[in-house]
């Protein structure tokens, strides 16, 4: 399956985050992106619709030949493990 990747600060992804989510903040994307398989497909996430990281990161993954998209999260609550979202490839 794709690799899920969360690129919100370390600090929102500890206080909850998708089960099985990668942390790489989007401030260390470039520097960490060796950890990244090329071959995997990747969907990444960050605080929701009005948040710049994710598609930022997706770019950036995609313009360094990565199969990359965006995950929507339509509904987030990790107290309660419900997590309802939806991919969205940027061309």
């Amino acid at each position: 399956g794709p690799l899920v990747l969360d690129v919100r600060p370390a600090e929102e992804y500890n206080a909850g985050h998708i089960p099985g989510a990668v942390s790489i903040p989007v401030a260390e994307l470039r520097r960490r992106l060796r950890e990244i398989p090329k071959r995997r497909e990747i969907v990444a996430y960050c605080r929701g619709a009005y948040c710049a990281f994710a598609p930022e990161a997706v770019r950036y993954l995609q313009r360094k030949g990565y199969k990359a998209m965006l995950l929507l999260i339509i509904h987030f609550m990790p107290q309660h493990r419900i997590y309802q979202y939806t991919t969205l490839f940027l061309a």
